[in-house]
């Protein structure tokens, strides 16, 4: 793969290794989008020509969404964003699962999903009257140290009362792939909606719904070097969803609100622009990652207690989440990440920054690390534009800075 910088010349100044969190827009899908925020300006439900010719561009990049997963493009609704679609196929599966089976109340979801997964799960146990909490329950399943579910945990936590589970295809944080084909399998068994959040999958792996046997996933376009603000969530075809926003009925009444013309074809390019090159750089990040965990950090004997999280064998290769062991280094995570990003390394840590406070990542400590060890993480995630030279200033930044904050 040739890897260039000249278009994005802003990049060579830094290095940007943290591609999981978002990614550049491709000057591809830059193009595709130019036209509808001028000449092509249309509201997409307006009956005249303009309107039309909007709506036209829509329903394209429909069928390009549905055409990368294996879907039908009426299975397809657009959504504001990856978590608008995770709230849409959760709280919405969820009561509309209710509605036709009022007996299913229980909400099965991983300990390692993203907030607006477990953040949704928990809107839920909010419903009905104060009386009458017990409208949903949520289960939260544990996972191995490699953040995978074990199926036959997973299948002891079903019954019939199940309503809706939810489990990643692909960790955000440490990159680890789940079993979806089986655990929906297992599910189904129990009359119960599978929804994967694929966010982190699309254009990563192959992602094939019918394969994957989900009722609903989510999927985000600024993931796959697609604009901000837009996502989308397969809704198989039966499957009951109730509608959380409300409004003028676009997207066939499951989610009003004006239709986001440019955002929407930037989703549909950005989208078969990931799927056509898909092994190409699936390749090249492995290429990444060997160099990264093999050739860089292994030979330093700084490194030489290092956790490399997440699976080894089951994994993406575009993310390497590493861990530095408290009893060994004694790193701060906040000191860590500031302390390389000084020196113009963009890398981030598995955790979440709440009110200028680092909390230690549920997924890591949900994965049987420490709390300090967990917070001392950094996860590296490549992406289309990242070069073998700068994995290696990036470990050679890491050795000075880890050898400065220990020392």
């Amino acid at each position: 793969m040739t890897v260039t910088k000249r278009t994005y010349p802003e990049l060579s100044r830094r290095i940007y290794l943290d591609y999981a969190a978002t990614t550049p827009l491709a000057p591809e899908v830059m193009e595709a989008m130019k036209p509808y925020f001028s000449e092509k300006f249309g509201n997409a439900s307006s009956i005249h020509s303009f309107g039309q010719e909007a709506r036209t561009a829509v329903e394209q990049a429909r069928e390009s969404v549905a055409r990368a997963i294996g879907a039908k493009p009426s299975e397809i609704v657009f959504t504001g964003s990856g978590t608008e679609a995770d709230n849409l196929a959760i709280i919405g599966g969820a009561l509309g699962s209710r509605r036709s089976h009022p007996n299913k109340k229980r909400i099965i979801v991983s300990a390692i999903e993203h907030e607006a997964v477990h953040e949704s799960a928990n809107f839920l146990k909010t419903l009905g009257l104060p009386s009458e909490r017990n409208v949903f329950l949520v289960e939260t399943i544990g996972v191995d140290r490699y953040g995978r579910v074990d199926e036959s945990t997973f299948e002891a936590c079903l019954g019939d009362d199940t309503a809706l589970v939810s489990i990643m295809l692909v960790n955000n944080e440490v990159g680890t792939i789940q079993s979806i084909a089986r655990l929906s399998a297992l599910a189904h068994h129990h009359g119960a909606l599978f929804h994967t959040d694929a966010i982190q999958a699309v254009g990563k792996i192959p992602v094939n719904v019918d394969e994957l046997g989900v009722d609903l996933l989510s999927l985000s376009a600024h993931k796959f070097y697609g604009p901000k603000g837009i996502g989308a969530l397969y809704i198989r075809d039966g499957v009951d969803v109730e509608a959380i926003l409300h409004g003028g009925g676009q997207e066939r009444g499951r989610r009003s609100g004006t239709t986001p013309v440019p955002l929407i074809v930037g989703l549909g390019a950005a989208i078969e622009l990931a799927v056509s090159k898909m092994e190409e750089e699936t390749a090249h990040a492995m290429k990444l990652k060997n160099r990264l965990v093999q050739s860089a950090l292994r030979e330093r004997e700084l490194f030489s207690d290092i956790i490399v999280n997440g699976h080894p064998q089951y994994s993406v290769p575009n993310i390497v989440s590493i861990s530095f062991p408290f009893e060994r280094y004694k790193l701060a995570g906040d000191a860590l990440i500031m302390a390389v990003d000084v020196e113009g390394i963009a890398v981030t840590s598995s955790a979440a920054c709440s009110s200028g406070a680092l909390r230690a990542s549920h997924v890591l400590l949900a994965m049987g690390l420490n709390e300090p060890t967990a917070k001392a993480t950094i996860r590296f995630s490549f992406g289309r534009w990242t070069t073998e030279d700068e994995i290696d200033e990036a470990v050679q930044v890491l050795e000075k800075v880890i050898g400065r904050l220990k020392g």
